[in-house]
């Protein structure tokens, strides 16, 4: 593929993804249908109990967070390892 006279490379985009809910829901199974692009990992909202992301992390082989702070240094080092090319806030 060219774009713009430059040859694009096949890479992954790799994708960190904060969400709940039925929209996250529909755009996960989009997401994951999609060859150029891969969920690294899995936040879900401080106390939401969302079942069907859980199940889609637990098939995909995700990592799922849960009640964390994200804008701790902590919780920022720990995404760091996952590579992300983009966060996808749902």
């Amino acid at each position: 593929m060219r774009l713009g006279g430059v040859q694009a490379q096949n890479k992954i985009l790799n994708i960190g993804y904060f969400a709940d809910g039925i929209w996250s829901h529909n755009a996960f199974k989009i997401i994951a249908n999609d060859p150029n692009m891969q969920i690294r990992f899995i936040c879900v909202k401080r106390g939401s109990d969302d079942k069907i992301l859980a199940k889609f992390a637990a098939d995909y082989s995700i990592e799922l967070f849960r009640d964390c702070d994200i804008n701790s240094p902590k919780f920022l080092a720990m995404i760091t390892k996952f590579n992300c090319d983009i966060f996808d806030v749902i």
